[in-house]
């Protein structure tokens, strides 16, 4: 038997804010509880978004989605 690999695709908008905090930017997406940080605001806002991809993707390998949310 082979691998069976399914693909799932979300399309999720999602609040989220960016704040100066000393030299860092601090982005926060309350609805999940993530944040991330980064050098500049740019860098913050990509870096929330990875890691909000890397929870929905830890809830969806763990089978918690729907919990989660």
């Amino acid at each position: 038997g082979g691998l069976v690999r399914e693909e799932i695709r979300l399309e999720v908008r999602l609040a989220g804010y960016v704040r100066r905090d000393g030299r860092q930017w601090v982005a926060v997406c309350p609805a999940v509880g993530v944040a991330s940080q980064g050098r500049d605001r740019a860098d913050a806002e990509r870096c929330l978004q990875q890691a909000v991809e890397i929870w929905f993707d830890s809830c969806i390998e763990r089978g918690t989605l729907e919990q989660a949310l």
